[in-house]
């Protein structure tokens, strides 16, 4: 469960609690841990077919999440802890378009696609 207690501009202490009534659901995206040195790398994956951009709108029909659940600590003996993300969050800065795109069939025979963007996407930010 969480606890968040913060100071609002006007200097009001509140404290904002969730239990299992709250709702929840996995992200669309993955974090592939790593150092960020030369030749380790690290990232994440996004799924786009996941993203709801109205998960936080008051009309969101939430059904289909998952209530929320305490879970125990970890095997160390150590609770889990939450914490800020030490990067800026991931930001359109410009839109690109693809210069092909061409259809491919897995060994599976479902269809996926290779994207060309007309330009490298690399390096850590």
């Amino acid at each position: 469960m969480l606890q968040l207690n913060g100071i609002t501009k006007t200097g009001k202490i509140f404290s904002l609690q969730s239990d299992t009534s709250w709702k929840c659901a996995e992200s669309y995206s993955r974090y592939y841990g790593g150092n960020f040195r030369y030749n380790e790398f690290a990232g994440e994956e996004i799924d786009g077919r996941n993203y709801r951009s109205d998960w936080n709108s008051i009309t969101f029909n939430d059904d289909t999440w998952a209530n929320a659940a305490k879970i125990a600590p970890l095997k160390n003996g150590t609770e889990l802890i939450l914490s800020s993300q030490m990067m800026e969050p991931s930001r359109i800065i410009k839109t690109v378009s693809a210069t092909e795109i061409v259809p491919i069939k897995a060994d599976n025979g479902d269809t996926i696609w290779r994207f060309d963007m007309g330009e490298q996407f690399v390096g850590t930010s």
